[in-house]
């Protein structure tokens, strides 16, 4: 999961076992201008922690999740980086191992020419302007969530969608990826100019009974005031702003 930044710091940060000794790695994206941003990893040891791999993307909007793809015990490393390509934009995702990800290694990269992927890049679709990882089906590999909040779906402008893609062995399985806007039956809503629904990816708790919802938000809903999504099994709600008592 990755929160947005101002200006300059730590933009965002997520957590998981990148190397396989069952203690949590760190990685985290440093902003540095709307024409570069860095990605550092920092490992954990039994006595405090390491610098691992860091790397300088350009141009990049930086966005990092962490989630065992291949069930291989050794997490991966999704970045998603919606600046890139005129802002058509591109998800990596980086292999875990034993010495941390190498982030000028190999690697599964997916956008919107990507077989199975929807849609056409375009741009400033902002595909992979958001990313987030959990096993959601618990088959053992972390599935993928990928905000698109530039898509325009027909006519209409900058609606936004998000695509879902499974893990598998053998890494993202992209020929089983779902994508869904708010067009799509049971999904709260309707495709509005400037939404831009998928701004905002995460899993999370959704229920009284612990379930994980996947989190969508679409900043441009209701002139601006925005809205927050939880997509569940058998379920889907939304909220704003005004219902928790926030001015927006």
């Amino acid at each position: 999961m990755l929160d947005r930044s101002t200006e300059e710091g730590v933009s965002g940060v997520a957590a998981g076992d990148l190397t396989g000794d069952g203690r949590p790695d760190l990685a985290y994206t440093l902003f540095g201008s709307e024409e570069e941003a860095y990605l550092r990893t920092m490992l954990s040891e039994p006595d405090g922690h390491t610098a691992g791999d860091g790397r300088t993307f350009s141009p990049a909007q930086l966005r990092v999740a962490v989630g065992d793809v291949n069930g291989d015990g050794q997490a991966e490393l999704a970045v998603g980086n919606s600046g890139t390509a005129r802002h058509r934009g591109r998800v990596e995702i980086f292999p875990g191992r034993a010495t941390g990800p190498n982030l000028d290694g190999a690697r599964q990269e997916i956008n919107q020419s990507t077989s199975g992927v929807p849609g056409t890049g375009e741009d400033n679709d902002e595909f992979g302007d958001s990313v987030t990882l959990h096993d959601v089906d618990d088959d053992g590999y972390a599935d993928i969530a990928i905000g698109v909040p530039g898509e325009d779906i027909g006519r209409v402008v900058d609606a936004g969608r998000i695509v879902t893609i499974p893990g598998s062995a053998r890494g993202l399985a992209t020929g089983r990826t779902t994508g869904i806007n708010q067009g799509t039956p049971d999904i709260p809503g309707s495709v509005e100019r400037g939404d831009e629904f998928g701004g905002y990816v995460d899993y999370r708790a959704g229920t009284a009974a612990g379930a994980v919802g996947l989190m969508v938000g679409a900043p441009g809903e209701d002139s601006g005031e925005g809205r927050t999504y939880v997509l569940g099994d058998d379920q889907a709600w939304w909220f704003k702003p005004s219902h928790a008592g926030i001015e927006v």
